[in-house]
């Protein structure tokens, strides 16, 4: 749909799954204590991009650290890899992006180090990923970043994936780690073992920092929400507006949006993750083809909650404008509504305009009468014109 001769929308529903798409499937059986055997993997056909052998040699902290499919659940959509260790089910796919958060030190309590990604969404649709199974409400609500006010019902950030790499600690299990694990002294957890070093994976390529694309491979999963954390503090933040820690307005984020209990695979406050990674690499550098962000927006449940306005945001792609382009396109996926039985109707709940070089786009929950909107925005330069 063409608005003001600028605007190329496109709107997307998340629940039929796209045609063709399908995953594979491989067992092992590692045995971690005893020292795994490698797992080889080559030509591993991944969503339509084939890696060689890139976990050879080496015990894939997938194969180690499972989705205990209570508070992780792995994720099999299309474009991942069934893995089976033992009676456990591992789902590995192959995400790129740009690293936005990079920890420095581990993660000394349950040892591991963490990291955030932006997916690169050019090369998920490329690769036959669908938006909305790599990103959900969580990634918008608990781990986006550049966000915009301090409300737990109204949210806009750009959207993030945790990646988390675990460690093991020989005197909290008890056991020896894998007989190929051998980084550690690092700070934070200096008797830790790791699969590989998490700030220089590749023992030849750079250090990983944020802004760096890379490319990533391991076990995708979803992770509970933190909803039930500072009940206290959340309370204050959902009935009185008052926020102690920063912290607070997210977990009341989260507390809003959680349903079905924390564990409920289909809640939709949980966001997804790699973890663990089984290979981290460094790859030349890439600039963003599109400004994406995410909303999560819903009426407020406060004891003094006061009738919602309208959410107003403004979006414009990556500049300098090109030469060649002759309009804006946005992509819009609905991650979740109130009115998932008048589907169309429900698209009546947000409204975009074109202004210039930028998207205007108004939330109205009112409007229709909903009690909740979620969804993608994707933002880039069209070639296209109104024709």
């Amino acid at each position: 749909m063409l608005l003001a001769g600028t605007l190329i929308l496109g709107r997307h529903a998340t629940a039929s799954p796209k045609p063709g798409a399908r995953s594979s499937r491989a067992t092992v059986t590692p045995d971690p204590s005893a020292g795994a055997e490698c797992v080889e993997m080559r030509e591993i056909a991944l969503a339509g991009a084939v890696w060689g052998a890139t976990l050879a040699c080496r015990t894939p902290p997938s194969s180690v650290f499972l989705p205990n499919e209570e508070k992780l659940h792995a994720l099999a959509v299309p474009g991942s890899r069934t893995v089976r260790v033992g009676d456990k089910r591992v789902q590995l796919v192959e995400l790129r992006g740009w690293l936005r958060a990079v920890d420095s030190t581990c993660y000394g309590n349950d040892p591991a180090w963490y990291y955030l990604l932006e997916p690169d969404l050019v090369w998920s649709d490329a690769a036959g990923l669908r938006l909305s199974d790599i990103l959900r409400v969580g990634n918008v609500a608990a781990l986006g970043d550049r966000r915009q006010g301090a409300s737990p019902w109204q949210i806009e950030s750009r959207p993030l994936i945790r990646i988390e790499l675990g460690g093991w600690d020989e005197t909290k299990r008890l056991s020896s780690p894998p007989h190929d694990w051998r980084v550690r002294g690092l700070a934070g957890c200096p008797d830790v073992f790791f699969a590989f070093d998490p700030l220089r994976p590749v023992p030849a390529g750079p250090r990983l920092v944020p802004g760096r694309y890379i490319r990533v491979v391991g076990s995708l999963v979803s992770d509970a929400p933190h909803a039930t954390k500072a009940a206290a503090g959340v309370w204050l933040v959902r009935n009185l507006g008052l926020a102690v820690d920063p912290e607070h307005v997210i977990y009341a984020a989260e507390n809003a949006w959680s349903e079905g209990g924390e564990e409920n695979r289909d809640n939709p406050a949980r966001w997804t993750e790699i973890h663990p990674p089984d290979r981290i690499e460094p790859l030349p550098a890439r600039e963003p083809a599109e400004t994406v962000r995410g909303v999560a927006v819903r009426i407020p449940a406060g004891t003094f909650s006061q009738p919602p306005k309208p959410m107003e945001i403004s979006l414009e792609p990556p500049g300098p404008r090109p030469v060649w382009a002759r309009g804006i396109r946005v992509i819009e996926t609905i991650l979740d509504v109130s009115l998932e039985s008048a589907f169309e109707r429900s698209l009546t709940v947000c409204r975009l305009a074109a202004a210039g070089d930028m998207v205007r786009i108004r939330i109205d929950l009112g409007s229709v009468k909903a009690d909740k909107f979620a969804a993608i925005f994707r933002v880039s330069w069209s070639s296209e014109g109104a024709s």
